[in-house]
């Protein structure tokens, strides 16, 4: 084999993965249940490890830590169900786009994207089952790893992202005051202010009654920042969000303005480490949601 790569010129940059919930199961052995697990302990499957072998130029992986068992969250009620290791479901590494199987021997120069995916199958109790939890729950985590042998690697930008959404109950009172209206599609994308005003239309994804709770969502690709901030624009709420898994980070921002009835714009600003997103929503108190149960 020829020899690509030396000590001093090997530039290895490693990206963790997410952590993330799989609530469809890879093959058909998932029981889908009446309850609907939204989140788990954190890092319950660290990303497989991609394992370079400079002397031989091998790429291979090897599989996280895996706890023994975690504690899944309901939707509702705050329940609890614990869920137990049953297996490995599923290991895969790709390079450059190409599925591997076992090991991979670097013969040609250029730069290696490898990716290394892991997915655990968790299993619950006969009782949870019984309860109406799901009987598996799949959790994968990822790993990235770019090997350049001959130039450096352009440092990756960051990117922040992040997302302003409704809790659960809410999202539940908005699909049922359009469809009350009678707007029948779930109207899950976003509306711009200025067409919203405009005329009378549909509570879409990004509209909020006064005095909702916002669930803050941000991504970002930075492992050595620990927190986010987030403000709304020109005015003094704040609230700080913590990483929750790979680069997802979540927080709550409490709403107690319960006054605004006619339509007004947020702008919700997202920063950490020297960038920057924003996301605008709308707040519209005119047509209150508890009307519709009103008896006339």
């Amino acid at each position: 084999m020829k020899w690509l790569f030396t000590r001093k010129k090997l530039l290895i940059l490693v990206i963790i993965g997410i952590n993330f919930i799989v609530i469809k199961a890879v093959c058909g052995a998932f029981t889908v249940g009446e309850i609907n697990p939204i989140d788990a302990s954190a890092n319950v499957v660290y990303p497989p490890q991609i394992i370079f072998d400079n002397d031989n130029s091998k790429i291979s992986i090897k599989v996280g830590n895996i706890k023994d068992n975690f504690i899944a969250y309901a939707t509702v009620h705050n329940r609890t169900a614990e869920y137990e290791f049953d297996v490995i479901y599923s290991t895969t590494m790709t390079v450059k786009g190409e599925i591997i199987v076992g090991d991979y021997l670097i013969e040609d120069e250029g730069t290696y994207l490898i990716k290394a995916k892991c997915t655990v199958r968790y299993k619950t109790s006969k009782l949870n089952i019984k309860k109406g939890w799901p009987k598996y729950y799949n959790i994968s985590s990822e790993s990235e790893l770019f090997i350049e042998g001959k130039e450096e690697i352009t440092p990756i930008e960051t990117i922040i992202m992040g997302k302003v959404k409704h809790t659960t109950e809410w999202n539940k009172k908005r699909m049922l005051y359009n469809l009350t209206k009678g707007y029948e599609e779930d109207y899950n994308g976003g509306i711009g202010f200025n067409e919203y005003i405009e005329k009378s239309n549909p509570r879409y994804i990004n509209v909020f009654w006064p005095g909702e709770n916002f669930i803050l969502e941000c991504t970002l690709n930075k492992e050595n920042v620990d927190s986010i901030e987030v403000s709304i624009k020109n005015t003094d709420y704040r609230a700080i969000l913590k990483r929750k898994s790979g680069d997802l980070f979540t927080g709550i921002m409490f709403n107690n303005d319960r006054d605004k009835k006619s339509a007004k714009e947020l702008v919700f600003v997202f920063e950490a480490n020297g960038a920057s997103d924003r996301v605008s929503i709308i707040i519209d108190g005119m047509d209150e949601y508890w009307g519709l149960h009103r008896k006339k």
